[in-house]
C-alpha cells in the first residue's frame, strides 16, 4: 500500500513532467498540466488555510479533483520504468500517455488508449521493481520471465463494475491465443484496474489509521479478487484458457481522507490470487515477488 500527501505528489509530478519535456514532448496542452494546476492549488489552500479547508475545496469539485490526483499518482509511478528504456521508446510511450480527455467519463474507444497504456506501464514498472525484465513492445501487454516460466500479461480497465466480467473474458481470449502459440512453459496474468468502477461508487475513502485502511482494503479488494476468480470459472473463454492461467491482480488508486489526522492523501493498493489449476503455484510465487514492490 502507498500513502502519499498532496505536497509529495506535486513534487513528483513536476519531476515526471520535466522528464517528458527533456524527451522533447510538449506538456502544456496535456491533461497532466491541468492536473498539476488543480493539485498545486489544493496544496496551497492546505498550507495557508489548513487540511480541512483544502479537503472541502477538493470535495466541491470532486470528480475532476479525484481524477487529477489518482492519474498523476499513476504517472509518477511509471517514470522510473520509462527512464530505463531507450529515449525513443520512452518518448513514444509518454506521448501516448499524455494524451486523452481530462476525465475518464469523456473517453471513447479512440481516446481510451492513453489511460490503457498508462495502466500497462504501471504494471510493467512494478514487475521491474521486482527485478524482472519486462517487454511492453509485443502483442501482449506484458511479456516477462519469472523463475524460468514465461508470462504474458493482459491489463484491463473496466469502466464500471458491470463490465468487469466482459473485460476478464476478453483478456482470457487474448491470453488463450498467446499461450497456445508458445512451445515453452508459459503462464497468463490478468491485471484488472478497479479504480474507475469503484470511484463511481465512492470518489474517495475515509479512514482513521493506516492499519485500519490496510485492513479495510485487504478485506474489500481481496473479496473482489475472490469474486472475480469465481466468476471466471463460469466464463467459457476463461474456462478454455484456465490450464495456462496463473495470476489475477486487482489494482486500486483513489484519494483518501484521514479523519483522525484530518489530512488528505492518495492511496494505492492491489490484491492478487493464484488462478492456476495444476497446483504448481506459479501464480502465488509471482505474486509473492511483486506484492512487496508496491512501494516507491
Amino acid at each position: 500500500m502507498i500513502i502519499e500527501t498532496w505536497g509529495e505528489l506535486v513534487a513528483r509530478l513536476d519531476t515526471a513532467l520535466a522528464f517528458a519535456r527533456d524527451l522533447g514532448l510538449d506538456t502544456t496542452a496535456s491533461r497532466f498540466g491541468s492536473y498539476r494546476t488543480r493539485i498545486a492549488t489544493l496544496e496551497t489552500i492546505r498550507v495557508e488555510q489548513g487540511d480541512a479547508a483544502a479537503f472541502d475545496q477538493f470535495r466541491a469539485d470532486i470528480e475532476p479533483n479525484a481524477v487529477a490526483f489518482s492519474e498523476s499518482q499513476e504517472l509518477t509511478m511509471v517514470v522510473p520504468f520509462l527512464r530505463s528504456a531507450s529515449s525513443a521508446r520512452a518518448k513514444k510511450k509518454l506521448q501516448v500517455v499524455l494524451n486523452g480527455p481530462d476525465l475518464p467519463s469523456d473517453e471513447d474507444e479512440n481516446s481510451s488508449h492513453a489511460r490503457n497504456t498508462m495502466f500497462e506501464l504501471n504494471l510493467a514498472a512494478r514487475l521491474q521493481r521486482a527485478g524482472l525484465s519486462v517487454d511492453v513492445t509485443g502483442d501482449a501487454d506484458l511479456d516477462f520471465t519469472c523463475n524460468g516460466v514465461r508470462w504474458f500479461g493482459e491489463c484491463k480497465r473496466p469502466s464500471k463494475i458491470e463490465t468487469i466480467e466482459k473485460n476478464m473474458s476478453i483478456a482470457c481470449q487474448q491470453l488463450g491465443k498467446r499461450l497456445s502459440g508458445s512451445r515453452l512453459a508459459v503462464r497468463g496474468m490478468l491485471a484488472i484496474s478497479i479504480s474507475r468502477p469503484l470511484s463511481t461508487k465512492a470518489a474517495y475513502l475515509e479512514y482513521a489509521s493506516d492499519d485500519d485502511l490496510r485492513a479495510s482494503l485487504k478485506d474489500h479488494v481481496g473479496n473482489m479478487v475472490k469474486i472475480m476468480r469465481e466468476r471466471m470459472e463460469g466464463m467459457e473463454r476463461c474456462r478454455e484458457t484456465r490450464g495456462g492461467l496463473g495470476l489475477l491482480i486487482a489494482q486500486l488508486i483513489l484519494p483518501a481522507w484521514n479523519v483522525r489526522r484530518r489530512m488528505p492523501v492518495g492511496i494505492q493498493y492491489s490484491a492478487g490470487t493464484d488462478i492456476g489449476l495444476d497446483d504448481r503455484g506459479d501464480g502465488q510465487r509471482l505474486w509473492d515477488i511483486i506484492k512487496r514492490t508496491f512501494t516507491r
